[in-house]
């Protein structure tokens, strides 16, 4: 993968360095994303992921040229491989200068894909932890206040006539 790669290389990273820029994109958003969930803010959340959805499509077309660039360098060079790694590509670099230049991208990516799961994670806790809230708030208004949570007289007499929920579970 000498000479022939040279001409589809500069390409190569120009469209890694793409998708890392949009990488930190998505980490910005990420980020955003936590506090909006922490602050409870229905309306950024909704624009975050309209903005996330978009960024999806951006890096979808990043990832198809990605995959041209690389299935071109492959054809160039007579390799036959399904698939192949950015350290594949590396080991068989010869200038120094461009080994260089791949793998500080790919350090580049790797970390920040790193921390953006790292932060999806945490918002997916956040996610459910404000679920859990949710569902135990419409239990405790839903539930029959006959069941309460008091101490009643275990002799004493109680009403007969069955007290419902603050609302009607069935309507």
């Amino acid at each position: 993968m000498r000479d022939k790669m040279m001409a589809s290389f500069p390409r190569l990273i120009e469209v890694l360095m793409q998708i890392y820029q949009l990488q930190l994109e998505m980490l910005d958003l990420a980020k955003q994303k936590k506090q909006v969930l922490i602050d409870g803010s229905i309306e950024e959340l909704s624009k975050i992921i309209h903005y996330e959805s978009l960024w999806i499509k951006k890096v979808s077309k990043l990832e198809d040229e990605r995959m041209k660039v690389v299935q071109q360098i492959l054809n160039d060079n007579d390799i036959k491989a399904d698939q192949i790694t950015i350290n594949d590509l590396i080991n068989n670099l010869d200038s120094p200068d461009d080994k260089k230049r791949l793998e500080d991208i790919h350090g580049k990516l790797t970390k920040t894909i790193e921390e953006i799961q790292q932060l999806n994670d945490l918002n997916t806790q956040l996610i459910e932890q404000s679920l859990k809230y949710i569902s135990h708030t419409i239990n405790l208004i839903t539930e029959d206040p006959s069941q309460g949570y008091t101490y009643s007289k275990p002799m004493t007499k109680t009403s007969t006539v069955a007290k419902s929920g603050l609302f009607d579970k069935k309507a």
